[in-house]
């Protein structure tokens, strides 16, 4: 049978696609299994929900998620936000839009800037923060990587199910849930790379979370930020940033820029000289 992308994608949305034949032999759940990626299996596994529905979920994921948004009766947005993302039951659908599998977040990752895994790779340090590690599998990358991780996220759905998974395939991270509340996260340590994807967009103060980060920087430390600048509206719970703002703090911290100046991502080094 000729599966083409555009096969696949109706196997997972339109029951009539699949051949009588096929529906005899096996159920629709089986064959939706088959397509769909490890992250994605393991969510359905976590939660009890069925491929099928979390499909149609990803699908939505906006029009679920600005409604939660939405219905949350708070003015100001360091109250609404942590509220929303410590009990939302579908922002983890956002999460697993862009991130169902290891491939498909490697292959992100190489598309914004090969220099991110491959500095990675190459730096001598071991130790390793995931600022906002989300659905935990990047964390997972960078284990097999060879570095000692440590995940940091809010309590909710999302760090749940990263823990879940930690423990399922015993993936040797250190974790840190952070009180959203509080507008100084603790890292814990000094790190030699700090990594952060779609974060500060989410936060009330990202000035003073990256200014926390790179003063948790070893000597000849990395730091890599990936910032969603996209304010068209149609995330509800995003806040703008100005990045220009944010960079320029950290060059007054000392941090030297490597690539990405004032982009969306960038690559940041603390020399020997930063004190």
């Amino acid at each position: 049978m000729k599966t083409t992308n555009k096969g696949i994608k109706e196997f997972i949305f339109e029951q009539k696609c699949i051949p009588w034949r096929v529906k005899n032999l096996f159920s629709r759940e089986k064959i939706l299994l088959s397509f769909c990626n490890e992250i994605i299996r393991d969510f359905s596994e976590f939660s009890g929900i069925s491929i099928a529905k979390i499909y149609k979920y990803i699908k939505n994921f906006h029009q679920f998620t600005n409604k939660e948004w939405d219905s949350i009766p708070r003015n100001e947005y360091e109250k609404k936000a942590t509220e929303f993302y410590s009990n939302s039951e579908y922002y983890i659908y956002d999460l697993l839009s862009a991130n169902p599998s290891k491939k498909a977040i490697v292959d992100k990752l190489n598309k914004f800037n090969p220099l991110l895994l491959q500095l990675i790779i190459q730096h001598p340090g071991l130790s390793f923060l995931e600022f906002g590690g989300g659905l935990g599998v990047f964390c997972q990358i960078v284990t097999e990587l060879g570095k000692e991780v440590t995940y940091l996220d809010i309590p909710g759905k999302v760090s749940e199910f990263a823990l879940w998974r930690f423990k399922k395939f015993q993936i040797p991270v250190k974790v840190i849930i952070s009180d959203p509340s509080s507008s100084s996260p603790m890292l814990g340590c000094d790190y030699d790379i700090i990594f952060s994807d779609g974060v500060l967009e989410h936060v009330n103060n990202p000035e003073l979370i990256v200014l926390s980060l790179s003063i948790h920087l070893r000597d000849n430390g990395l730091l890599m930020l990936l910032v969603d600048l996209d304010d068209s509206g149609e995330y509800l719970m995003h806040r703008r940033v100005d990045i220009n703002k944010l960079h320029k703090i950290l060059k007054n911290s000392g941090l030297v820029n490597i690539c990405g100046e004032n982009t969306f991502c960038s690559i940041w080094k603390k020399t020997n000289k930063n004190v």
